[in-house]
């Protein structure tokens, strides 16, 4: 039997959580917590509050640690937001093959699109992803602190991929390429050196040193890449350190083109129901700026 933490964080602490006990690798997303009867006293309110309804792409946000930026707030996020449970690589890709990533029977490669089938209820999720040509993607490489341990295993930054662009991707950085600058195009289960026709936002492309994903994954995998950096600092070395620097900029336009939406709050809480935590950077999203970007002016929305 293993023990399994649900978190509900808030404001400047992370509050005590219930525990269930479940059997390994059993995930039950519908566990009982003492915030339901507030919950449904709010959700009440809401229906019968004619002022104003909720449109069904509203994020949950809140302001995590108010008045703190930099270092100090990055070792709050660190202390609040550590995972309290991180599985073995193995039940972990499970996870992620058959709840965390499979909607409705199908998972979706991260950089290209491509969808498989994987059943939900498989009992070798991993050789059924690896048959059709997936494996999992470590959104922070594997060479550069995520190599081991729970850095290796933890599911806010590991995504289902084609083998074939998780191999072109390697270890480059994330940024962004002109069609001049790309040696090779990926969507579904195309890829090409020309140039594609139409909408090029649909497309993730490799370069020589650089790896830009397709619009509608950036802001996700660059949150991703906040997470694991402020939750593993110690495990990046000066080498993890050079390698965020390297694309900062460029990760927090891929922030700000991609706004948080249902999909990935969804996830943050399926892996919520796993971990223990959620990603902070997905629940408050001006964290990146008062982290990473303290000097920055705040604009009136992040």
């Amino acid at each position: 039997m293993q023990v399994v933490c649900h978190k509900v964080s808030l404001s400047f602490q992370k509050l005590n959580c219930m525990y269930q006990t479940t059997p390994t690798g059993i995930h039950s997303p519908y566990r009982k917590n003492k915030f339901q009867p507030i919950l449904l006293l709010f959700l009440l309110l809401l229906i019968l509050n004619p002022v104003r309804t909720i449109s069904a792409q509203d994020v949950f946000q809140q302001i995590l640690f108010p008045g703190q930026s930099g270092e100090q707030l990055l070792q709050s996020v660190r202390a609040a937001y550590e995972p309290d449970v991180v599985y073995s690589y193995n039940s972990a890709r499970d996870e992620m093959y058959t709840y965390i990533d499979n909607i409705n029977g199908f998972i979706e490669c991260v950089y290209s699109g491509d969808i498989i089938p994987i059943n939900p209820n498989s009992s070798s999720p991993r050789s059924d992803a690896y048959n059709q040509g997936f494996n999992a993607e470590h959104t922070w490489p594997q060479s550069l602190g995520a190599g081991e341990g729970d850095a290796k295993s933890d599911l806010h930054h590991l995504r289902p991929a084609r083998g074939d662009v998780n191999s072109s991707r390697s270890n480059m950085a994330f940024g962004f390429l002109a069609p001049n600058e790309v040696t090779r195009w990926w969507k579904d289960d195309i890829n090409q050196t020309q140039t594609p026709s139409g909408n090029l936002g649909l497309w993730s492309r490799t370069g020589t040193n650089r790896f830009q994903i397709r619009d509608q994954e950036k802001g996700n995998s660059a949150r991703s890449v906040f997470y694991f950096f402020t939750i593993y600092t110690n495990e990046t070395s000066a080498d993890g350190s050079a390698f965020l620097s390297s694309m900062l900029d460029e990760l927090y336009q891929y922030h700000k083109q991609d706004p948080v939406d249902i999909a990935e709050e969804n996830r943050n809480n399926r892996v919520n129901a796993i971990q223990g935590n959620l990603n902070p950077f997905v629940i408050d999203t001006t964290l990146i700026r008062r982290i990473f970007f303290e000097d920055e002016t705040p604009p009136v929305d992040t």
